[in-house]
């Protein structure tokens, strides 16, 4: 989370381009078993979007309900962590 597009502030985007093989070699290349780098980079995700929310979302916004979209949907792990 130390990367510098963390500290970016809204409105941001970004996919692929960024967030590829390149960018896990560069801060998960320790982890050689495939089930663990999974893992990590499911819990990486909740953590970035954590992050962003008490960042970018909670101290200016009463938010009280959150949508979720994308193929991240379809990953239970990561949605029952972001619960």
């Amino acid at each position: 989370l130390k990367d510098s597009y963390f500290k970016k502030k809204p409105p941001k985007s970004t996919g692929k381009e960024y967030f590829n093989k390149k960018f896990i070699d560069k801060y998960f290349s320790s982890i050689k078993n495939k089930n663990d780098l999974i893992a990590t980079l499911t819990f990486f995700s909740v953590e970035c979007i954590e992050q962003a929310l008490y960042d970018f979302i909670f101290p200016k916004y009463n938010v009280t309900e959150l949508v979720i979209s994308g193929g991240g949907l379809k990953n239970n792990t990561l949605i029952s962590s972001l619960q």
